[in-house]
This record gives C-alpha cells, structure tokens and sequence, in this order.
C-alpha cells in the first residue's frame, strides 16, 4: 500500500470574514492581496530579527527567501481559512538570528513575532511605533482588501513545538488606524549632488554614505548593478538619483535608495571643497555667462507710448 503524504505543519493560519468571502472560497484578487503582503509582512518582520532594517529597500536576502517562503496548501472552510507552511526542510546557513532561542527556524520566529505585535496593537497604550515601520507598511497595504468586501483577517500563529502558545491576533478597520501613522515617512524619486564619504559593500547589505549640502549625512542602499560606480565613486562629488524617504516633519532624507550614481568633475578647483559658496564672479564664470547686461535689449518689446531713453536716464542717474 502506498504511503499517504505527510500533511504539511502549518505555521501561520489566516481566517479571512467578509461579504465578499463564502466558506471554503474566497475571490483571487483578494487571495493575492492578502498572501502577498502577508508574505512582506513576515519578510520585513525577519530582517529585524536578523538587526536589519525591515523597511529594506531591493531584494529580499537570501536567507529570508530560503527560511521565511510561506506556501498555501489549503483553504478551509468555516470562513476561508488559508493554511501556511514554511519552505521545505533546508540546510541551515551559519549564524545565530537574534530572538530565535524558542525557534528553530526564521519564519516560525517572524510569524510569531508579528501575531505578537499585531495583538498588541489593540492595546490601550500601543503606539504605531511599537511596531517596525516595514511590518506596518506591509498591513496598511493589506488593509486595502478592508475596502473591498473583507471584514477581518485574523492573523493565528500556532504554538511552536510545544515551546509557545498559540498566539491569535486580528486585523480589522480599528486596528489599521492605528496602524498606519499620518505622520509616517513618504518617499519621493530624487536626484542630488553630494560627496560620496563611505560604503560597504557586504554581500546582500550594499550601503553607502552620501554629504549633501546643508551638511546631512544620508545613509543609502544600492543594489549589485551599480556597486562598481558606487566603488569608483568614492570620496568624490557625484550626482545621484534614487527613491528617498522623507521625515514629514523635518522634511530631511532619511534613507535613499540609489538607481545611479555618476561622478561629477567640479568646476573652480572644487572637488576638495564642494560645499563651498560661489561668488556671483565664479558662478557666471562657470556658468559661461555674461555679468553684464544692456536695457537696451528690451528696446524692442517696450511697451507703446513709453520713453526708453527716458526710463535708462532715470536708472544711470539713481546708480551713480
């Protein structure tokens, strides 16, 4: 007789309500919706457990994909109840991940820790930074399924090994306004000039440092397809252009996520002091200009009826 297949060990649950949802179904695009930002949720949510940003802009790493996949094998019935499973068993990448001691594994870790932080979320003193500003940006995008014939999303961690409880959380329209924060970071395409101070080029966490005039240091993030002008760019004047996040309030760059990065040759001898003011002189000499300029140039387009001569003369005579 034919052994039957294992059924997969669920590491997170979602029991989806709502007009739209009938049990046991529930309409593609809302499924996609909600696997995927379910999906980044957990992705940015392990970046943290791993000291990283969970706002992380490009790729997610390779040790996130490899412990942190989720994959649906089953849609229950009662409302829909999607079923996840982590990847399947892999070697495992050397390295401790912070916070994991009851885990064996990243993504039973990051599911955890979001049903955690998503149940706290109804708390009377929790506040929208209580969470990490990936993990919120992953439910206020989630959230759009809220407008579109879906109730709730009740987000269920199961107990891990006998190590945890089963933690229950649920995502609904109360919870995602106190999510997502009106004062949150926006983002803006950009393109500045700067002296390129510092980079590291480790592998999977490609980050830089840019000097901007105003004197702010802006950390930034470049993905492998322009790490060789980033090399050749250091310690120089470059203009870059990328995705920036903006404090709404001091309106400064927080991060910047680079697209390209040319080096620039400064004129006048600056390229060791770039944030130096030019002169009115300098600047016309760069700029291949004249200083000087004569009214009578705009003879032709004055208005009927006026005295030119007479205008000039009154601008001679008040400059003398």
């Amino acid at each position: 007789m034919a052994s039957q297949r294992r059924r997969p060990k669920s590491i997170l649950r979602l029991k989806v309500s709502g007009p739209h949802i009938k049990p046991g179904r529930i309409p593609i695009p809302e499924l996609l919706e909600i696997c995927e930002h379910a999906q980044s949720a957990v992705n940015r949510q392990a970046e943290v457990l791993r000291g990283k940003r969970g706002l992380r802009p490009g790729p997610t790493t390779t040790v996130v994909r490899t412990e942190c996949t989720l994959e649906l094998f089953a849609i229950g019935k009662g409302s829909a109840a999607l079923s996840f499973a982590g990847p399947e068993p892999q070697p495992q990448p050397q390295g401790h991940f912070p916070e994991m001691e009851d885990m064996e594994k990243l993504g039973e870790a990051a599911v955890m820790r979001v049903a955690r932080d998503l149940r706290a979320a109804k708390g009377r003193r929790w506040s929208p930074a209580n969470m990490d500003v990936g993990v919120r940006r992953s439910f206020e995008e989630m959230g759009k399924v809220l407008d579109n014939g879906v109730t709730k999303i009740e987000w269920i961690a199961p107990a891990v090994r006998g190590k945890s409880s089963q933690v229950k959380a649920v995502f609904d329209d109360s919870v995602r306004e106190r999510i997502v924060d009106i004062h949150e970071s926006s983002t803006k395409n950009i393109e500045l000039d700067g002296r390129l101070e510092m980079a590291d080029f480790k592998l999977e966490d490609l980050k830089c440092m840019i000097h901007i005039p105003g004197g702010q240091r802006v950390p930034c993030s470049f993905s492998a397809d322009i790490e060789e002008d980033v090399y050749e760019a250091l310690r120089r004047v470059v203009r870059v252009t990328g995705t920036a996040t903006v404090n709404p309030k001091t309106r400064k760059y927080e991060h910047i996520d680079l697209s390209t990065v040319k080096v620039l040759n400064p004129p006048l001898g600056l390229g060791d002091d770039f944030f130096k003011v030019l002169t009115l002189e300098q600047l016309t000499k760069v700029q291949g200009v004249d200083p000087t300029f004569d009214l009578r140039t705009l003879e032709d387009a004055w208005p009927e009826g006026e005295d030119v001569e007479k205008f000039l003369a009154a601008i001679a005579g008040r400059s003398e």
